[in-house]
């Protein structure tokens, strides 16, 4: 199933990623179950993962490496470094 991941999937898993822990209603506002730096850190490994596929031939993995690194570099102001945009 790893090598059929959707963009919308991975929005997704981010989405959930960034909810309230189970256990709270979610109200506008409501505090994320993880920190930022918790959800950066999963995404890397995850995007990690699809990085070493993508240099091993999967094309969804070479796909969605790409994207995620147009994203980052359209998303940096001309101030900011690589690693504060990430």
């Amino acid at each position: 199933m790893w090598d059929r991941l959707s963009l919308e999937q991975l929005g997704q898993f981010v989405a959930w990623l960034r909810q309230p822990a189970d256990n709270v209603v979610s109200l506008a506002g409501a505090a994320p179950a993880r920190r930022a730096s918790t959800v950066n850190r999963m995404l890397s490994a995850v995007m990690g993962f699809y990085d070493f596929h993508a240099r091993h031939g999967v094309e969804v993995a070479r796909v969605l490496v790409r994207w995620v690194a147009a994203a980052a570099t359209t998303s940096r102001t001309p101030r900011q470094s690589r690693a504060t945009a990430l």
